[in-house]
């Protein structure tokens, strides 16, 4: 049986920076296969002018993602992700990734978990569960009512005469995106609406924007709906919380205060 002191539910960036805190025992359980994704596939709004990194393996890959040439390095979440994952091959021990978590019990002095990972089914124990993602899946009565409200975003590329600029319409918001022909659509959608759905509805408003807009073409749906929350933490049971992954202004916070052990 597979023990850590430690388990956390979602492959975030302040998991990464728990998993990789030195000396920290430190399970990170997710379904998908990457890490980041609830801000490198739901294209969240990216803030990282105030930002100061604390640890030395933050400020390295902040210096990396300086030297590949990209607009706004600090806030290429996808970027940042990419880079993380050759310091994650280096403790495997601390990662499971396309991993289902199947039940949760507690026993004395902690939790069992029942898994379904790529080799079939696998208990693991632990004195401590967080709970990393933004529905809290875990707990997903309460997480269902934190929920504030959801965007569905998608990238769209200006393919067109350069200098042409986008405006806001039919209650959508456009944003700058990593680069001068890039732009951030972000569309409002009700709490119970599924992705499916989300997509029909964008793409509706997309089919009618201005004129000028004509040469704006999509390049990206987001995966991943973008949350707002109510609350950022909640003790589910003693020693079982929930911590909302987005409770920060960009990705390398929260890889860094992962990395710090910060709350």
């Amino acid at each position: 049986m597979k023990k850590a002191h430690k388990i956390i539910i979602g492959p975030s960036f302040y998991a990464t920076g728990q998993a990789l805190s030195p000396g920290g025992n430190v399970l990170v359980i997710g379904r998908n296969s990457s890490v980041g994704d609830e801000w490198s596939y739901s294209y969240r709004k990216i803030d990282a002018t105030s930002f100061i990194p604390e640890r030395a393996l933050t400020k390295s890959i902040l210096s990396e993602l300086s030297r590949l040439g990209l607009a706004k390095p600090e806030e290429n979440a996808m970027a940042t992700s990419i880079l993380l994952y050759k310091f994650l091959e280096k403790v495997p021990e601390r990662f499971m990734l396309w991993t289902e978590l199947e039940n949760i019990s507690e026993t004395d002095g902690g939790f069992e978990l029942t898994l379904y990972t790529v080799s079939g089914p696998l208990v693991v124990c632990c004195e401590e569960l967080v709970d990393n993602t933004v529905e809290a899946i875990t707990c997903p009565d309460w997480g269902k009512n934190n929920l504030q409200c959801k965007r569905l975003n998608m990238l769209v590329r200006n393919c067109g005469q350069p200098g042409v600029e986008t405006i806001d319409f039919a209650g959508l918001t456009i944003r700058s995106g990593r680069s001068d022909d890039e732009r951030i659509v972000e569309c409002p959608v009700s709490l119970d609406v599924s992705m499916m759905d989300a997509r029909q509805k964008l793409l509706v408003f997309w089919g009618k924007r201005p004129v000028e807009m004509k040469d704006w073409k999509i390049a990206s749906f987001g995966t991943e709906f973008d949350y707002d929350v109510k609350n950022d933490y909640y003790e589910i049971k003693p020693g079982w919380t929930y911590r909302n992954p987005l409770a920060f202004k960009c990705p390398l916070a929260a890889f860094d205060a992962g990395l710090s052990g910060e709350v």
